[in-house]
């Protein structure tokens, strides 16, 4: 049970981010999402997938959904960096 309220927690945490983020950047954000909506949530998809390394390095899961969830996350912590660098 302490783990699923630690995940619902996490959970909630990125939620509350998220939405802050957008409302920190404000007319940025509107700015950003009329020239590229890729570009305005790159930096959510990278912290996503940091999320998602370190849950598969933490979590007790099995070598195959551990090297899935290594693989998912480092592509979505690279790709959108190289991306938008790329534009």
């Amino acid at each position: 049970m302490p783990e699923n309220l630690f995940d619902v927690g996490l959970i909630s945490l990125g939620l509350a981010l998220i939405l802050s983020y957008v409302a920190v950047l404000g007319e940025t954000f509107e700015d950003w999402m009329e020239s590229s909506p890729f570009l305005a949530f790159a930096p959510v998809l990278s912290s996503m997938g940091l999320a998602v390394i370190v849950e598969a390095l933490t979590a007790p899961y099995t070598w195959g959904t551990q090297l899935t969830l290594l693989a998912v996350g480092s592509i979505l912590v690279v790709l959108p960096p190289l991306l938008s660098w790329r534009r």
